[in-house]
C-alpha cells in the first residue's frame, strides 16, 4: 500500500517547455517524493498558450500516475480542463481533474498564480488538487 510519511506531499521539481518542429511543443515535468523517488513524464502537443497549458497538465498527471502505480495506490486521474484566468487583476491558472478511488469519482480543482513559467504554474495547480486527494486516499 501507499506508504507516506506524515505530512509528506508530492513535490514539484521542474518543468521544461521544448519547441518541436511542425508547430508542436513538448512539455517535460518531474515530480519528487521527499521519502524517495522521481517521476518524469513528457507530453507532446500543438504549440500555443492554451495547448501548452493542457500539455503541462497532462505531463504532470502522467508523472503522478507513475508515482501512484509505483506506490500501488488504486487511484486514477483524468485531466478534464485547464484554463488561464484573471481575478483581482492577477493572472492565474485552474485545473479540473476527475479522480477515482474505491469506486468513488471526485472532481478535483486546483489553482495557482500564473508565473513566468506557465508549465510550472499548471503543475503546481495539479498538485494542489491531487495532494489533498492522495492524503485522503492513502
Amino acid at each position: 500500500m501507499f506508504q507516506r510519511q506524515p505530512g509528506e506531499r508530492v513535490r514539484f521539481y521542474g518543468a521544461q517547455r521544448i519547441p518541436v518542429a511542425g508547430n508542436k511543443c513538448r512539455v517535460r515535468v518531474r515530480l519528487d517524493m521527499p521519502s524517495g523517488g522521481s517521476y518524469v513524464a513528457v507530453v507532446e502537443g500543438p504549440a500555443g498558450p492554451d495547448h501548452e497549458l493542457r500539455s503541462a497538465g497532462a505531463a504532470t498527471l502522467d508523472a503522478l500516475r507513475q508515482l501512484v502505480k509505483a506506490k500501488h495506490l488504486p487511484v486514477t486521474f483524468e485531466l478534464a480542463e485547464v484554463a488561464a484566468f484573471e481575478a483581482f487583476g492577477k493572472p492565474g491558472v485552474m485545473v479540473s481533474i476527475k479522480a477515482e478511488f474505491q469506486n468513488q469519482v471526485r472532481s478535483l480543482l486546483g489553482f495557482s498564480p500564473m508565473e513566468e513559467d506557465p508549465a510550472r504554474s499548471v503543475a503546481v495547480a495539479v498538485l494542489g488538487a491531487t495532494n489533498r486527494f492522495l492524503a485522503l486516499a492513502s
